[in-house]
């Protein structure tokens, strides 16, 4: 399993508003502080303000900020909504014999596992471990 960058971007995002509390922030600053390449921002911006993770005001003055403190923010809430749900299983019946029904319970396991792990880790977390 690996996160697509642009999960990997989200999440930045989301630790550089993080950093900057009660303000709005452009996309174009949240790019040139991050190093995120600008043709990401909007694209990542409007999936996490579909989540209710960010929120944006128009204007000169505008720009995009956090909906919820970082600590009401997971890992698991931020990669759900770049990725998708986090799945390890196939299901396809017609390839299903014991031996893949006896490893399906064990991807069961270590898929409820990760996502233990990211639900267990906060951007409040990770912001904590940066001071």
């Amino acid at each position: 399993m690996q996160l697509n960058v642009t999960t990997d971007y989200a999440i930045r995002t989301v630790m550089h508003l993080a950093s900057r509390p009660g303000s709005y922030v452009s996309g174009k600053a949240i790019c040139a502080d991050t190093n995120i390449p600008s043709n990401y921002i909007h694209h990542i911006a409007h999936k996490l303000i579909s989540g209710g993770i960010l929120g944006s005001v128009k204007g000169q003055r505008g720009g995009y900020y956090l909906e919820k403190t970082p600590d009401q923010i997971t890992l698991l809430d931020i990669v759900s909504i770049m990725e998708g749900p986090i799945r390890l299983e196939r299901r396809d019946d017609e390839t299903a014999d014991d031996n893949a029904a006896a490893l399906g319970k064990y991807y069961q396991k270590i898929q409820q596992d990760i996502c233990e792990s990211f639900r267990g880790v906060t951007i409040a977390q990770i912001m904590a471990d940066i001071a």
